[in-house]
């Protein structure tokens, strides 16, 4: 006597088509374990299946115009692992589909499936903009004095163009000169714009940089008996070479020799009338640090 339950597991496998030439799992064997996983659906859909080698078959999946919908290759260590495998693999295909309809003939389009057969989303397309931030330690030069200091920059431009505009903050540990029984001490923070020029781009990169910088003198008496206090806008034109290496796709460290040119003579009065320092007219700075980006 044949049970309701087969008669069921029979008529649905009829309809989900299991077809192939393997042994392990047989066709017939997966359509019937599919039928009990799904007994509602992959009608009019049919799944092929090749050996790949005694225990690896080669799945596909095909909907009712004979359309490929998605394959996979799978493996397992038994023949009862690899049969229940590929009809639980058949039947998260068929939950990934949508409801189905009647549509015309080549309407439904393939799921779309990676390397393994599973279905993924498409990869977005790149940015068209590049950017890059720079952090950097700095060792700064003014007169006979050398200063410790921090800079950050951020360069951002069309991706593969050989330019990047760049804006820039930097700042150093106060200078000092001795003068007249006392010292004059003085810092030259800034902001600057400008723009990174490509010369190179090989296992090592290279880059020339000229920038506008907006700067701030401030100057101040240590030691006189008067001691004053200035400040000034202190412009100037930078100039840098840049070298760097990748460490990681988004992480770089460099390099950089950098000049300030001071475009106004700046002199310090910081302890009566004739208490005064002409500044230096040049800032070089030395910088090692490390940029990430895209």
């Amino acid at each position: 006597m044949i049970t309701p339950f087969l008669v069921s597991a029979a008529v649905l496998a009829a309809a989900f088509r299991v077809d192939g030439e393997t042994s392990c799992p047989q066709p017939a064997d997966v359509a019937a374990r599919f039928a009990q996983l799904a007994p509602t659906s992959g009608a009019g859909h049919r799944a092929s299946l090749t050996q790949a080698a005694t225990t690896a078959v080669d799945v596909r999946l095909f909907d009712e115009h004979d359309v490929l919908i998605a394959e996979r290759r799978l493996e397992a260590a038994t023949c009862k692992g690899l049969l229940e495998a590929t009809a639980a693999t058949l039947f998260a295909w068929e939950a990934t589909l949508p409801a189905r309809s009647e549509p015309p003939p080549n309407a439904r389009s393939p799921l779309p499936a990676g390397s393994d057969g599973v279905v993924s989303e498409p990869e977005p397309s790149p940015s068209w903009l590049a950017w890059r931030v720079d952090v950097a330690a700095l060792g700064a030069l003014s007169g006979t004095s050398i200063r410790p200091g921090l800079s950050a920059a951020l360069a951002i431009g069309p991706r593969g163009a050989l330019w990047l505009a760049r804006a820039q903050l930097k700042a150093a540990w106060p200078f000092s000169a001795s003068l007249s029984g006392g010292r004059v001490e003085w810092i030259r923070p800034s902001a600057s714009l400008g723009a990174a020029l490509r010369l190179f781009d090989g296992g090592v990169h290279v880059e020339a940089q000229l920038t506008f910088e907006a700067g701030l003198v401030s100057a101040r008496g240590v030691g006189f008996e008067d001691n004053r206090r200035a400040s000034a806008f202190d412009p100037a034109i930078g100039l840098c070479a840049h070298v760097s290496r990748e460490v990681s796709s988004r992480l770089q460290v460099f390099g950089e020799l950098a000049a300030s040119v001071y475009l106004f003579a700046q002199v310090a009065q910081v302890g009566g009338v004739l208490v005064n320092l002409q500044l230096p007219p040049l800032t070089l700075e030395l910088r090692v640090g490390v940029a990430w980006g895209s």
